[in-house]
């Protein structure tokens, strides 16, 4: 396994854990539930999903969503990016050499962008499943389990920490090399690879610009991609 796998895949882990006891501080599905059945409760008879997102926007749990997720991702993705350049060069460094070229604001940036789009999905998801399980005539107990499982969805936390931590890595390696004379890149696949990673893969080394045939200039392909970036001198 290469070595930024191995250290996205530790980093990951503490985020997912992080981000699962964030969100299990209050905003469980049974508080939930309750507050929105409060704010409405024709929703006791009537399944109506978009008053549901709304209620969910209103009471906040976008933004305690992408405060949970920022506060466990913003220092890792930091930690990744750092040990990216580190990779690349072979050697320890000064890692305000990285803050400096600016990769590390961007890689930053570019989260709270994700973070956002992943805020709404989740109350988008919630709001259906409340729907739903109104109109089923469900209890509050059950709707508000279901809820819960949305909220405290491991494999998702880990998905978004494990896509956008190794992005910050493979970014930082790509960053870093290209400060670098006579070297090429490379797309080393997992034996679980999907069929366009092991198309990138089979390409060989390629010129640091270039993009690889999938159209990422480095790994993540995909969410969940645990691909990585060699690094090769170019031949003589």
């Amino acid at each position: 396994m290469p070595p930024q796998t191995a250290k996205a895949d530790s980093i990951a882990a503490a985020v997912t854990a992080s981000v699962a006891a964030a969100l299990g501080g209050g905003w469980t599905g049974a508080v939930l539930l309750e507050a929105i059945l409060q704010l409405w409760p024709e929703l006791a008879t009537t399944a109506d999903a978009a008053k549901v997102t709304q209620a969910l926007a209103t009471l906040g749990f976008a933004a305690s969503e992408e405060v949970a997720l920022d506060a466990a991702l913003k220092p890792a993705v930091t930690e990744a990016f750092s040990a990216g350049w580190e990779l690349a060069q072979g050697v320890s460094h000064n890692p305000e050499d990285a803050l400096r070229q600016g990769g590390l604001q961007r890689a930053l940036d570019q989260l709270s962008i994700e973070l956002k789009g992943v805020s709404q999905v989740s109350v988008d998801r919630i709001g259906n499943t409340l729907a739903q399980a109104v109109s089923e005539g469900q209890s509050s107990r059950v709707a508000g389990e279901r809820i819960a499982e949305i909220l405290h969805d491991p494999k998702r936390a880990q998905m978004i920490a494990r896509t956008e931590i190794a992005r910050a890595m493979e970014g930082a390696m790509l960053a870093q090399a290209k400060s670098m004379t006579g070297v090429d890149k490379q797309w080393l696949d997992v034996p679980s690879a999907c069929p366009i990673c092991q198309e990138n893969a089979a390409e060989g080394p390629i010129k640091l610009d270039n993009p690889f045939v999938g159209g990422a200039q480095n790994p993540p392909q995909h969410p969940f991609c645990r691909c990585a970036l060699s690094l090769v001198p170019q031949p003589v």
